[in-house]
């Protein structure tokens, strides 16, 4: 750290600390100054927080902090100046300055409070820019714009009377940067019918500019930024700030609820049509961030886990921006209910934070829910091919397709997921379940020494060494090493955490794959499927189920289609298919269901001549497996021939008919219990031959540990198990 920059930051903080800058008063021309205080949480003054877009770091303005001059943001340097006073100090907390952003450490400490830091501010000041139509903020001007409050209540009349005026008399020109906007939306909130109708007395160039100026300010990149989504959600008290004008947040969301409801009465004939573009745009950026408010300050949560609740926060800001793409996680983590092993941590990588994120969500909430949807649709070429790349921009039906499919559909029939990191951690987990079973009068009072024996064997993890490891690592002995090689060739026991192990349940090879759908006329790709079964003229209503998904859409919602439903299935696909001149009326939806389910998606027929819908990346010769916590079944390709680390690549979930409500769950491994009846057998006759567990030499260690190998590589052998990389 360069000198200047350790008599800024002259300690690092201490766990319950945090630093607040006072922003020293002064005209609107002078320069920027502040003193960095450091205060503990405890015992904290009142405070602001400052949530804000940094902007391009590129073009830099002066700021003296500590009598030291240093750069800020062009964005930064511009709402300073609004927010400063030329009669007093005021005391902020603002991240590039109160966080030492040189010192990784104290960056991923910060973070981890960032949540308290929000929540403890008497108000959070979301400056959303200075008000112009422009893009970039413009240079200071040479006197501070007058400000203006929008309370949300009758009030705000006296502003919302000056804005209609001068919009009547085209002199909009002359109104302060930001009041504007701020008086068309307080029009909404108050649902004041008197001045809407103004709005269509006004010229329509006029009306036009003014929506666009509304379109520009939620345009700004603080309402796309990551971190801003946890900063405005954990806020008791947020302020808008734009230009001179300030509202509170309350204004915003009672604007987007009435505007919902006139869209909904399709009250707003009056207006053009790229102004009420804009209307809905209002209403649903606002509601998006209004719904997660209420969800994370409710006192009891939607979500039965932390896995869960991350899931669905990661889902509901995958369109967010961040600059750092790990900050797609660790900006979300101090919304959760309670704690995963997660924590920022900016030395790992970002491939390495995503698979952490997966791995958590699989382990917390038992279930593969995670890995439905899109997995091909990755930015990055680092991650393994069943983890979610969290950077990558999902569209929302892609996200609804992956809720429906989720909840209409049992393939694994409730059984919960079992994952490894590898055969090593796979072991552990079947030793442990043994340890917790095995029945000796003794093993109570020898506990300690049984665990450490197990440790050493690398079967259990404790902080010492794992023999496991070491053998994998290099031949060692050479009298020993040819046994394990034999087993594991060296390569399938190697621990490795990019690797998820679990059992499954092979269902079929998939053997014709048709054409990407694109709308409800390309029903006829089914009936060119179907004719490959030369016996099969007509399909059947069990492929005509697969046709759409087995599904119907009515009363706006998607149901699973009965017996009763096969009439009009039939009708329906007949007159899409043949071209009949018999006009059909759709009722059950089944165009919808396709337009909305086939996305992305290409029909294929396995070898059995089963029919399904596979992600658009499916290939003839990928096979169907059903794996536990997985509500659909899976499309695997396998990588490699190896017969001893078969890696397989995850393609991606898909609907097949005769497996979605759990018909072949059967047929999948019993998680640990196969394998835990052979080792507690094993692993009993070698606890009765050994005295003692407290020195137990390396030979006796490989030999015992060589059994249970023997004994586990039946399991994984017999393909119960499948390793996707």
């Amino acid at each position: 750290m360069s000198a200047w920059y350790a008599e800024v930051y002259f300690r690092c903080l201490h766990k319950d600390e945090f630093r607040l800058m006072s922003l020293r008063s002064g005209s609107w021309k002078t320069p920027l100054q502040c003193k960095l205080i450091i205060e503990q949480f405890e015992n904290a003054p009142q405070y602001q927080a400052l949530s804000y877009a940094w902007g391009s770091r590129s073009v830099t303005r002066p700021i003296l902090v500590n009598g030291v001059e240093m750069e800020i943001t062009v964005n930064l340097d511009t709402a300073l100046r609004h927010l400063r006073r030329e009669d007093a100090d005021i005391l902020l907390w603002v991240d590039a300055l109160s966080i030492n952003q040189r010192d990784l450490h104290e960056r991923q400490a910060q973070v981890q409070r960032m949540r308290n830091i929000y929540n403890l501010a008497t108000s959070v000041i979301v400056f959303l820019g200075d008000g112009t139509f422009h893009m970039s903020p413009k240079p200071p001007s040479s006197t501070k714009p007058p400000e203006f409050s929008f309370l949300g209540n009758e009030q705000d009349f006296q502003h919302i009377e000056r804005f209609v005026e001068n919009s009547a008399s085209k002199r909009v020109r002359g109104l302060p940067d930001g009041f504007g906007v701020f008086s068309l939306i307080a029009i909404f909130a108050l649902q004041s019918q008197k001045h809407k109708d103004a709005l269509s007395n006004i010229q329509e160039k006029v009306l036009r500019n003014l929506f666009e100026e509304l379109r520009i300010m939620l345009l700004s990149k603080w309402w796309s930024r990551m971190w801003v989504f946890q900063e405005i959600v954990v806020s008791r008290n947020p302020l808008l700030r734009y230009g001179g004008s300030t509202s509170s947040w309350e204004m915003f969301t009672r604007a987007a609820q009435n505007i919902e409801s006139t869209l909904d009465a399709d009250n707003l004939d009056n207006l053009p049509w790229d102004c009420v573009k804009v209307l809905k745009l209002l209403a649903r950026t606002v509601s998006d961030i209004e719904h997660n408010r209420r969800r994370w300050a409710s006192s009891t949560t939607a979500y039965h886990n932390a896995g869960a609740e991350l899931h669905a926060l990661l889902q509901a800001t995958n369109r967010r921006n961040a600059s750092d793409d790990r900050d797609k996680v660790y900006s979300l983590l101090g919304l959760l209910s309670d704690k995963l092993d997660i924590s920022p941590d900016y030395h790992l990588t970002t491939s390495e934070v995503y698979i952490s994120v997966a791995r958590n969500i699989i382990r917390s909430t038992e279930s593969l829910d995670v890995l439905v949807g899109d997995l091909g649709r990755k930015n990055r070429g680092d991650l393994p091919s069943w983890v979610p790349d969290w950077s990558a921009i999902i569209d929302n039906e892609e996200l609804r397709r992956s809720q429906v499919m989720t909840q209409l559909y049992n393939a694994c029939k409730g059984a919960k997921t079992t994952c490894w990191t590898s055969p090593a951690s796979f072991w552990e987990s079947v030793c442990m379940n043994i340890l917790r079973r095995i029945d000796f009068p003794w093993l109570d009072s020898r506990a300690c020494n049984m665990i450490n024996a197990l440790s050493r064997l690398g079967l259990i993890h404790t902080n010492g060494p794992r023999l496991i490891e070491q053998l994998t690592q290099g031949p060692g002995d050479t009298d020993l090493w040819p046994r394990w090689r034999d087993i594991g060739n060296g390569h399938m026991y190697a621990p490795e955490s990019r690797l998820l192990c679990t059992p499954a349940a092979f269902v079929g090879g998939i053997e014709f794959v048709s054409e990407q759908f694109h709308d409800s006329a390309d029903v006829r790709l089914s009936y060119r499927l179907a004719k490959r079964e030369p016996s099969e003229v007509n399909l059947s209503f069990r492929k005509l189920r697969a046709m759409v998904f087995d599904l119907k859409f009515v009363s706006g919602r998607f149901e699973r289609l009965g017996k009763d439903d096969e009439v009009h299935l039939r009708r329906w696909y007949d007159a899409r298919t043949f071209n009949t001149r018999q006009a059909y009326q759709d009722v059950l939806g089944f165009d919808y269901v396709l337009k909305f389910m086939s996305p992305r998606r290409r029909l294929f027929m396995t070898y059995s001549g089963d029919l399904g819908w596979g992600p658009d990346s499916i290939a003839p010769g990928d096979e169907v497996y059903i794996l536990p916590g997985g509500r659909i079944p899976f499309v695997i390709r396998r990588q490699t021939k190896s017969i001893r680390c078969p890696e397989r690549q995850m393609v991606g979930g898909c609907y097949l008919q005769g497996v979605m409500d759990g018909q072949r769950a059967k047929a999948m491994p019993p998680t640990l219990q196969g394998v835990e009846e052979i080792n507690l057998v094993t692993l009993q006759n070698i606890i009765s031959r050994c005295s003692t567990f407290d020195n137990i030499s390396m030979i006796e260690s490989l030999d015992i540990l060589y059994e249970l190998f023997v004994d586990s590589c039946f399991y994984f052998k017999t393909q119960a198990c499948i390793f996707i990389a």
